[in-house]
């Protein structure tokens, strides 16, 4: 069987009738996303980057049974075709595949130098953590370590989660690790760093090694430790995002050192903000951060109702200093059955947070959620500032990665199963451009039209709510020239959208009213 992953690029922007925000935008690789290559052993999205050309790049890791693993990297230009210039003309590395680099080789990151080299960390099969260097072209970059490839071992169980570079192309490694404390094995959390071209930085913290563990996750049987983000801040200085389980509360903590690799004894307490949650759950609990440019962090934390079986996002904020900032204190009801992993990022006077569900229809798709600084929605964006990603046509299902460019587009990476193969993972990546903060509506969509279905259709296409909304409701269908080919005045009346008379193919189902819109793609087959 031929394997392939799917990767699927979105732009939205007010510029064009389907470039909504939160919407497909069909003019982004022809039709809004691309499939080129796959793996039936399953893979994980890592990391997705903006160049400062704009390209993006995406990174993930693909298993292979009994074999080992393999970074996999892709890359495409702005307007969302696959690079050329970059791997053997298919815009992708594969670090085992390719025969050039022929690495097993985790991928569990990826940052950019300034020179446009790209840096990919993770571990070698278990048998030591390791690092390695691409050319701008993809290629193996001989110059980095030996041949390219640093190999750290593991004398404390070492695993690399992140990767980040500092201003002076210096680079850091945050992993978990287990080290022995008065004759008790308990988790840590380790930082490298390592000299622009991969040598061992003996001027960070010991001989390049950063290395703690706190009392706060100390002293229960598990306690699901998970190192969500590593922030390099504008002045080097280092954040790190953990949260863990001490039976029967859920932690999180942010941690600041200083571009040495000492903890900055200005943030919180001795470079530490720990927040604290009841739980009663006793499980694993996720967490995203981001910072502001006033170097105030936002952050998230998942709670559990144990009665309902539901969980909630929470989302705080802490000032440059570490302290709590009650301005911003949001709670978001999830209606999922297990924690699931989110993500935030800040752009300007924006956040986003973007998360997966499956609950309401039967799929998982990305669902973000847009607000200002201060926690208010921005209606603008999508409908009541959330916005419903690839739901039905391109179900995603795996964890998502994030990032922002610029011009506050956000690109999000997740996965799916092939449609055709049920056994086949596909990467499913997505461009959505961001909601201006001054644009604001009266009279709004209000309901949560969450889903077109059935999608693919053979003619008949239904929206799943429709009840309580503002205002004469239009539908306009529009094919991929932009021509109308189907329109109704008042959607209250007519709920079906039949497309029987028009070719097979993708089209768009565009609903409005007087002050805001909403873009669906479709498939008519």
């Amino acid at each position: 069987m031929k394997s392939f992953y799917l990767y699927l690029l979105i732009v939205l922007s007010a510029n064009t009738f389907a470039q909504i925000p939160g919407t497909l935008n069909p003019a982004f690789s022809e039709n809004g996303w691309d499939t080129i290559y796959g793996n039936n052993n399953g893979f994980e999205i890592t990391r997705v980057l903006i160049q400062p050309d704009e390209k993006i790049l995406v990174c993930a890791e693909a298993n292979f049974s009994n074999e080992g693993h393999q970074a996999v990297i892709l890359r495409y230009t702005n307007n969302g075709n696959i690079d050329p210039d970059f791997g053997g003309g298919d815009g992708m590395v594969k670090s085992k595949e390719d025969e050039s680099i022929n690495l097993y080789t985790r991928a569990a990151g990826m940052a950019l130098q300034s020179t446009g080299k790209i840096i990919v960390a993770g571990d070698q099969f278990y048998n030591s953590e390791r690092i390695f260097r691409l050319n701008p072209d993809g290629t193996l970059d001989g110059t980095f370590g030996t041949d390219g490839v640093v190999d750290i071992n593991r004398p404390n169980s070492e695993f690399i989660y992140h990767v980040a570079v500092q201003s002076d192309d210096k680079i850091i490694v945050c992993g978990k690790e287990s080290r022995f404390v008065s004759g008790v094995l308990e988790p840590h959390v380790f930082l490298w760093r390592f000299t622009p071209d991969g040598a061992m930085d003996m001027s960070f913290g010991n001989a390049g090694v950063v290395s703690y563990n706190s009392q706060a996750w100390l002293g229960t049987f598990e306690t699901y430790l998970i190192i969500n983000d590593l922030i390099v801040l504008p002045n080097d200085d280092i954040l790190i995002n953990q949260s863990f389980t001490k039976y029967p509360d859920s932690f999180v903590m942010l941690s600041k050192l200083n571009a040495s690799g000492a903890f900055d004894q200005s943030f919180g307490v001795a470079g530490h903000y720990i927040k604290s949650v009841k739980s009663n759950d006793g499980n694993y609990t996720y967490s995203s951060a981001a910072v502001q440019e006033n170097g105030s962090v936002i952050s998230t934390f998942t709670t559990r109702d144990t009665i309902n079986l539901t969980y909630t996002e929470s989302v705080f904020r802490v000032d440059a200093q570490g302290q709590a900032d009650p301005s911003l204190n949001l709670n978001i009801g999830i209606p999922e059955y297990f924690p699931i992993k989110t993500k935030i990022l800040v752009s300007d006077n924006l956040f986003y947070y973007c998360r997966k569900s499956d609950h309401q229809t039967g799929y998982s798709y990305d669902v973000i959620h847009c607000y200002d600084l201060n926690g208010i929605p921005v209606n603008a964006f999508g409908i009541n500032g959330v916005a419903f990603i690839n739901q039905n046509d391109i179900p995603a299902s795996a964890t998502t990665e994030m990032a922002v460019d610029g011009n506050g587009d956000i690109y999000i990476s997740s996965g799916t199963s092939d449609p055709d193969n049920t056994d086949n993972l596909l990467f499913l990546t997505s461009q959505v451009t961001g909601a201006e903060i001054n644009v604001s509506t009266n009279d709004r969509l209000t309901d949560e039209i969450i889903a077109v279905y059935p999608n693919p259709s053979s003619g008949i296409f239904y929206l799943n709510s429709i009840s309580n909304t503002s205002g004469n409701i239009k539908i306009d269908v529009l094919n991929t020239l932009g021509q109308i080919v189907f329109s109704e005045t008042d959607f209250k009346i007519t709920k079906a959208i039949d497309l029987g008379a028009v070719p097979h193919g993708i089209y768009f189902i565009h609903i409005s009213n007087s002050s805001n819109q909403l873009t669906f793609k479709i498939l008519k087959q």
